[in-house]
């Protein structure tokens, strides 16, 4: 009896694209883009215009009429354009807040840009981080000199998550906390704090722990919503979940098999900045 043995090769690894991209050359290309779709949206404004200004005149006899096909025909044009300069203008804008981002990345980037191999191995030991799974042959082709070099892109990446997740913990109880005499004033400033808190500092501290793993292990190629989904919610759901429910779900796992991170607990991490902790609880 033959066995078939199949001679396909097996899928090389490669480098996170946290590794890979650098966050200046991510700025440069975001801004391009955002430049690009606002012409683009200017262009159908102009187009609109036009098309209006042509129909008008004709209305008003001072440009000859044109058969009722073409007028017709002009009038369907107008639809597409509005929807493409609502289309660019939301792609120039996100295009904007990337390159915004990106730019941000790229100041955390400069401050850690001398960075050696002393420097390195102190992150590592800082962040209890083991360096045993790191692919040196493939940091090498990145920085033949300096391997390790090749991870300040996620380390630059990372400082920034961390930096977000701790403006927005801020952020979150400053509003939360607030002294605002006005009772309306004070509920509200009390429901934008805990917004702050679900939609901005968790998810951003989530992102900085998966992040850190990705550095320990650059060949990662998933992201953090292939590994689950941060559940935020407004405080009143949350409370009703809780107390009615008892239901705490903060961040739950594709992989049914495993247990949930409850709000408690991540809410504790994130106010203690244990981005560490919040990798391990991840990853473990």
């Amino acid at each position: 009896m033959s066995v078939l043995i199949s001679s396909r090769p097996a899928p090389s690894l490669q480098l996170s694209r946290y590794v890979t991209e650098i966050p200046q050359k991510m700025a440069a290309e975001q801004g391009r883009k955002a430049v690009l779709y606002s012409l683009a949206s200017k262009v159908c404004v102009v187009a609109f215009i036009a098309i209006l200004a042509v129909i008008l005149s004709i209305s008003m006899g001072l440009l000859p009429p044109l058969s009722p096909a073409l007028t017709f025909g002009m009038i369907l044009s107008t639809l597409p354009l509005q929807v493409g300069f609502q289309s660019y203008m939301l792609r120039s804008r996100e295009c904007s807040t990337k390159a915004g981002i990106a730019d941000e990345k790229a100041q955390e980037f400069a401050s850690i840009q001398h960075w050696a191999k002393p420097q390195i191995e102190t992150f590592f030991k800082k962040h209890n981080l083991s360096m045993e799974k790191l692919p040196m042959d493939l940091l090498r082709r990145r920085n033949p000199k300096e391997p390790l070099r090749a991870l300040l892109p996620a380390i630059a990446s990372y400082n920034h998550l961390c930096n977000t997740a701790r403006k927005h913990f801020k952020e979150h109880e400053e509003n939360l906390y607030n002294r605002l005499e006005n009772p309306t004033l004070h509920y509200l400033a009390r429901q934008t704090g805990w917004h702050i808190l679900e939609y901005q500092a968790i998810p951003s501290a989530l992102q900085a722990a998966f992040v850190l793993q990705i550095i320990a292990d650059p060949t990662i190629q998933s992201n953090l919503e292939d590994l689950g989904a941060c559940h935020a919610k407004e405080f009143d759901r949350r409370r009703f979940d809780q107390l009615l429910d008892g239901n705490d779900d903060c961040f739950v796992f594709k992989d049914e098999n495993r247990a949930q991170l409850t709000f408690g607990a991540v809410q504790q991490m994130v106010s203690k900045q244990d981005f560490d902790g919040l990798r391990l609880k991840l990853f473990s």
